[in-house]
């Protein structure tokens, strides 16, 4: 693991831990209506956060993987209420392994074109 990897892991569980850990130990004075709506909505946004960052940081490495992986979570996002966050995180696990398991064949189907800009939205995101 390289350096930027573990300060940015670190960074997302300080935030983590700022906002699930602490507001039980910190009352914040809130009414029922905003303490629902941040009790639904934060979870989700520290988990976009996450899957954004792990994204990031594979695109530099494995492009379509990375890439398919995301847009999987980015798809599956608005059922995380139906089907649960943990099958959420499988399935889009499932979708990066599968395409990194079959990269050459998925870039051997991609025109060359629209390859060029996948390999160059990967070097954007990975600066």
């Amino acid at each position: 693991m390289t350096d930027t990897l573990l300060i940015g892991i670190g960074i997302l569980l300080v935030v983590s831990l700022l906002v699930r850990v602490a507001p039980a130990f910190v009352p914040l004075p809130l009414s029922d209506e905003m303490a629902e709506r941040i009790e639904t909505v934060l979870p989700v946004a520290v988990f976009v956060n996450l899957a954004a960052y792990c994204a990031v940081s594979e695109i530099d490495g494995n492009t379509v993987a990375g890439i398919a992986g995301f847009v999987a979570l980015l798809i599956l996002l608005p059922l995380i209420r139906r089907i649960g966050l943990v099958i959420v995180v499988a399935l889009g696990t499932g979708t990066y392994l599968l395409a990194r398991e079959h990269a050459d064949w998925i870039l051997g189907s991609i025109p060359g074109s629209i390859l060029g800009s996948i390999h160059a939205l990967g070097g954007l995101l990975a600066v």
